[in-house]
């Protein structure tokens, strides 16, 4: 069967997402919900709250429309992300600031740290040391950063 999803998806900022229109093959609608569990960027996985249609299509409708995502630059992110928790080190190029934290989020593109401390700012370069991922003294560049309310901050790393 051929099914044309409506999604909102996610990863755009607090309260915020998009709407995405996606088209897949599936044995049936149960089948394909199960695989939506895990579709990336999508609000809501727990609850299917991020899909708000699903629809029997053509399979001439499907073939035709499914080439279009192609060019969708929402349809998948450029690296795929890992779920990692594990022990950095990230050391100031310029000064001797040297901080420690857990990441929380790998790419190809970049990590994600929580720690705890002075808040950076976006553009600073650092030195990123990871042991466990066989990380050491890397250049990385903020790409951003936010204070949480626990009074931990978390930043976004862009690999140099």
């Amino acid at each position: 069967m051929y099914f044309k999803v409506l999604l909102e998806g996610g990863h755009v900022g607090a309260g915020k997402s998009f709407e995405m229109v996606r088209y897949f093959e599936a044995e049936n609608a149960i089948v394909l919900l199960k695989y939506l569990e895990s579709y990336p960027a999508l609000k809501s996985k727990s609850r299917g709250g991020g899909i708000t249609l699903v629809k029997p299509v053509s399979k001439d409708e499907y073939l035709a429309k499914k080439d279009l995502e192609t060019n969708d630059p929402y349809k998948k992110r450029q690296h795929v992300r890992f779920d990692i928790h594990e022990k950095f080190i990230l050391e100031s190029v310029s000064k001797s600031l040297k901080i420690e934290g857990m990441t929380f989020e790998y790419s190809g593109g970049g990590i994600g740290l929580k720690y705890s401390g002075k808040s950076f700012r976006v553009g600073e370069v650092f030195f990123l040391t990871v042991e466990a991922l066989g990380l050491r003294r890397k250049k990385v560049r903020i790409a951003w950063c936010r204070s949480l309310k626990d009074g931990c901050n978390v930043a976004g790393l862009k690999w140099l």
